[in-house]
């Protein structure tokens, strides 16, 4: 979707002279966008690492079996949850994104929201031109 809507302010919208100012701008914005999906994406969002010298019958024994994960066979906080999806405990489990394919964690929840708020900005811009341009197309007409 985003380098779709690249391609698409590339072509139709960027050309003309009105919007010559714009062109860095959004290309620097891009890439912007572009290196926060990345880092998103790829971060270790904060597996929590299980103990493999306590066998996880020990640990049912003298831990709070709340919190014990017998997927991972490893202890967590109260904020921690297992992801089904990466199999994996994350600390401060926030969602598994399906747009960066990756948890949303302790370690990447700053970088997805600067991410997700770039994005936001990005699509505003990319609206607002393109509403700018078919304002003034309409115009013209009249």
């Amino acid at each position: 979707m985003m380098v779709g809507s690249f391609i698409l302010m590339h072509l139709f919208i960027l050309p003309f002279p009105a919007f010559y100012k714009w062109t860095l701008y959004l290309n620097i914005h891009f890439l912007f966008v572009n290196v926060f999906f990345l880092l998103a994406a790829t971060m270790n969002p904060g597996y929590v690492e299980s103990t493999k010298e306590v066998s996880f019958i020990k640990l049912v024994e003298k831990c709070d079996p709340n919190f014990l994960c017998p997927n991972c066979s490893t202890t967590y906080r109260s904020d921690s949850r297992h992801c089904y999806v990466c199999d994996k405990c994350i600390g401060k489990f926030d969602h598994h994104c399906a747009w960066i394919n990756n948890c949303v964690g302790e370690r990447n929840h700053i970088v997805f929201y600067i991410f997700i708020t770039s994005l936001l900005a990005y699509f505003f811009a990319v609206l607002t031109m393109g509403l700018t341009k078919f304002h003034a197309t309409m115009l013209k007409n009249d």
